[in-house]
């Protein structure tokens, strides 16, 4: 099943509904409501709270293990992109 994802906001809490859609592609998801100030924990070394929600906007905090990386989703896509253009030969070459 696919699933489309809308974060909802509204004073000081902010919850993550599913539906159907193609934004994740058939991958599952735990979907959980947090209000300001509140956490999740990812694998017991990953703490993430929610700071502020202002408006429309989110303000995550996120405490991981150095050796852990963290990108918002727009970084991580334009990474792979650079380095699936550096993994592939030249077509000037």
């Amino acid at each position: 099943m696919l699933f489309l994802t809308r974060l909802l906001i509204n004073a000081d809490c902010c919850c993550i509904e599913t539906c159907s859609g193609a934004l994740l592609e058939g991958r599952e998801m735990l979907v959980l409501s947090r209000r300001k100030s509140e956490s999740i924990v990812i694998n017991d070394d990953v703490i993430i709270t929610i700071v502020e929600v202002r408006g429309d906007k989110v303000r995550l905090g996120i405490q991981a293990p150095r050796d852990v990386p963290v990108h918002r989703k727009e970084v991580l896509d334009a990474i792979m992109r650079e380095n699936q253009g550096e993994a592939s030969p030249s077509e000037e070459a």
